[in-house]
């Protein structure tokens, strides 16, 4: 419904992972037994791990850095990407972390695969989201 009636859309985690299939694409199963990475994706208790900016988008993260710790819950990832959806970062091991849609299909959808709600609301990538949706729900 909100991708057809072009509503502002954000994904966390498999909210995520449901666009990507949604939109065409497909996911690794079991990230542990289908690509064997050294990064912890998941674990018992609240998992860490880096992830790497790799465009130069601003609605989900700051532009001051690289690099970002982010947090993890997932055993499951994005295999295959249909084209008009854009990685801007990945974890190490090159697992997409945060995606957007190409405006031309719609105007604001944002994903990521770790929790920013649980990284507190004075948190950077927090407000940085919560800004830019609220901006985009009053237009």
């Amino acid at each position: 419904f909100a991708l057809s009636n072009k509503i502002p859309l954000i994904g966390v985690c498999r909210g995520m992972q449901m666009m990507n299939v949604a939109s065409g694409g497909t996911l690794y199963g079991d990230i542990p037994t289908e690509i064997g990475t050294e990064v912890i994706h998941r674990n018992n208790g609240e998992v860490y791990h880096e992830i790497a900016l790799c465009d130069t988008s601003t609605l989900i993260f700051p532009i001051e850095t690289d690099t970002i710790m982010v947090n993890s819950w997932h055993h499951q990832g994005l295999k295959i990407m249909p084209n008009h959806l854009r990685v801007i970062a990945r974890s190490f091991d090159g697992l997409a972390e945060a995606i957007v849609m190409d405006k031309s299909i719609h105007p604001f959808m944002i994903a990521v695969q770790f929790h920013p709600e649980r990284l507190g609301k004075d948190n950077v990538i927090h407000q940085t989201i919560r800004d830019n949706f609220f901006k985009e729900m009053k237009k």
